[in-house]
């Protein structure tokens, strides 16, 4: 694991934090580590030494990040929101509620075309009621007569009936 020249203490605490107890390397801190003693080897072969900090060194290998790191502190802030992304969002909003408003509009138009239309269906359903009503009575008005023709005719067939069997009881009686 060592080569030429010895360990620097930067060096020996990151195989310390990567190193494992069972002496393996995690697939990434084992690329990372590489790249490390080749960003060593090539400030020594530039500079004659290695002249990068130590917080230098991980940005150039890790690349930089936001957040707190481990060993390294808090990362590079975000910027903080100024005024100009406040007013564009206000814009982008009034915008929005603006068009919101036109679509509402644009609704109530419509609403308002179907009015009249709802209307007239509403009063085709009233007439068509009026006639359904007046249909029905009239059905039953017609079942109620044909009930009293069929009962007059009843009781006129029963007259006759009582008609032809007094007058065959009396030709009964004559003929005894």
């Amino acid at each position: 694991m060592t080569d030429d020249y010895s360990l620097s203490r930067r060096e020996v605490e990151m195989i310390l934090c990567v190193r494992h107890k069972d002496g393996s390397w995690d697939p990434e801190a084992a690329a990372n580590y590489e790249e490390f003693k080749e960003l060593h080897k090539s400030q020594i072969e530039k500079e004659g030494a290695d002249n990068l900090s130590l917080k230098e060194a991980y940005l150039l290998v890790m690349k930089e990040k936001s957040g707190y790191h481990r060993r390294l502190g808090p990362g590079p802030q975000p910027p903080r929101k100024g005024r100009g992304q406040c007013t564009e969002m206000r814009v982008e909003i009034a915008v929005e509620i603006q068009q919101l408003q036109q679509k509402e509009v644009a609704l109530h138009g419509q609403v308002g075309e179907f009015q009249p239309a709802n209307s007239e269906l509403k009063a085709e359903i009233e007439r068509m009621k009026s006639k359904a009503i007046e249909r029905d009575n009239k059905v039953k008005q017609e079942l109620i007569e044909r009930e009293r023709k069929h009962k007059k005719e009843a009781i006129e067939r029963e007259k006759k009936i009582r008609a032809e069997v007094m007058e065959m009881l009396r030709n009964l009686n004559r003929g005894i």
